[in-house]
């Protein structure tokens, strides 16, 4: 099963960081109009994880996130078959989830 795997820094506290990877991870995953999406948060003293599964474009996707204190470890598992298309998602996990672990990131209004 091919996987996308990257490490994104970040200097604020575990609890806002859960939140805001919630965010990131809604975000990136509707730019590949998925559906279905399931987080499922462990959050333990000064570390973390998120699970989280959907679905795109009929096929089952499914990733963790690993929070630390510094930094964010994102892993997104896809199926065998789309592995050509790991350098797309890595390119939308790079332009999607930085922006959210920075300290001065306004939110969107709804």
């Amino acid at each position: 099963m091919p996987k996308v795997k990257e490490t994104y820094p970040h200097n604020l506290p575990l609890n806002e960081v859960g939140t805001r990877v919630d965010m990131a991870i809604e975000e990136l995953l509707s730019d590949f109009q998925a559906t279905d999406i399931e987080l499922e948060k462990d959050v333990k003293n000064s570390a973390g994880r998120v699970e989280f599964s959907c679905k795109s474009m009929g096929v089952s996707v499914s990733g963790e996130v690993l929070i630390f204190d510094d930094e964010i470890e994102v892993t997104i598992k896809l199926p065998f078959f789309a592995g050509a298309y790991k350098k797309r998602v890595r390119g939308v996990m790079d332009k999607r989830i930085p922006k959210y672990l920075k300290e001065d990131y306004v939110f969107p209004t709804q």
